[in-house]
């Protein structure tokens, strides 16, 4: 009887051991262990004659306030020395911290332009403040760009509202036709968008690459199942990472921040991810 009690005791004390490591985990370790992900991708519609350019895109960051993993964010930023930084909505978890933002956003455009989007956290007064901060929108517009002094590569970049996936494919087919009408295609085509539900109409306009977030890869995750949750029509089809169809690379981004709509911020085999392209002419 004493042996069996001392082995429960034992058993008691290895499962209260591996469970304060695991709250510790997702309380604080994981939420903070930023993973820089690195894309190459090249193109024929990128002039042979100029240098390749650097692009990061980041997502979802979901500030409550500037800590340690937003300054992190920034010493990363800095130390790549990008071209151009894409950012792909979803700023804010409290409307209380407009100002905070516009100075995060600025310390970010101090690094390099920003382009960016909006997602279903955010609101017209979220855009205005990154506006402020340097942050040029392309939300519901298209653009022509020409990204950095002494390259000649030139690309489109658009984006839509988050809500076009979710209101009929119908009307999301009408929208993107709408802004796509006059579309150049001799340019290499961006599509900075918040979620990745847009993805079928992206390949269907033969859209080059398409950037988005929103799924937080799951945020919560368990190995060899992944995750529970991504808030995206496709379920987990497109939960994270690098897809290819046809003619259109789709990268969906793990994002920064953790969302607010629940109390406690944990990520689980799910780190916040830094995306970092290079963009450059196809080899013949």
């Amino acid at each position: 009887m004493l042996v069996q009690k001392k082995k429960l005791l034992k058993t008691i004390i290895i499962f209260a051991l591996c469970f304060i490591l695991f709250i510790t985990y997702i309380f604080l370790i994981e939420p903070n262990r930023l993973e820089k992900t690195y894309l190459i991708i090249e193109t024929d519609r990128f002039p042979e004659n100029s240098p390749p350019i650097k692009i990061i895109h980041l997502t979802d960051f979901h500030i409550d306030k500037i800590g340690w993993r937003e300054k992190r964010v920034l010493k990363i930023l800095a130390s790549e020395e990008p071209d151009l930084i894409f950012l792909s909505g979803d700023y804010l978890n409290r409307k209380d911290k407009l100002k905070e933002l516009t100075e995060y956003i600025r310390s970010i455009s101090d690094i390099a332009p920003i382009y960016f989007t909006l997602g279903n956290w955010d609101t017209l007064a979220t855009q205005e403040a990154v506006i402020k901060g340097g942050g040029v929108s392309v939300f519901e517009k298209k653009l022509k760009v020409h990204p950095v002094p002494g390259n000649n590569f030139e690309f489109n970049i658009f984006s839509i509202k988050y809500n076009w996936a979710y209101i009929g494919e119908s009307n999301e087919k009408r929208r993107l036709d709408e802004l796509l009408k006059d579309l150049d295609k001799e340019y290499f085509t961006i599509f900075l968008a918040h979620t990745p539900d847009h993805f079928p109409f992206a390949i269907e306009h033969d859209i080059d690459l398409m950037l988005a977030g929103h799924t937080h890869g799951g945020q919560f995750r368990l190995p060899f199942f992944g995750s529970f949750y991504t808030d995206s029509k496709f379920g987990k089809k497109y939960e994270k990472g690098y897809f290819k169809e046809r003619n259109t690379i789709l990268y969906v981004n793990r994002g920064i921040g953790m969302t607010g709509n629940i109390k406690f911020r944990v990520r689980s085999f799910c780190s916040p991810e830094i995306l970092i392209i290079t963009l450059k002419s196809k080899k013949k």
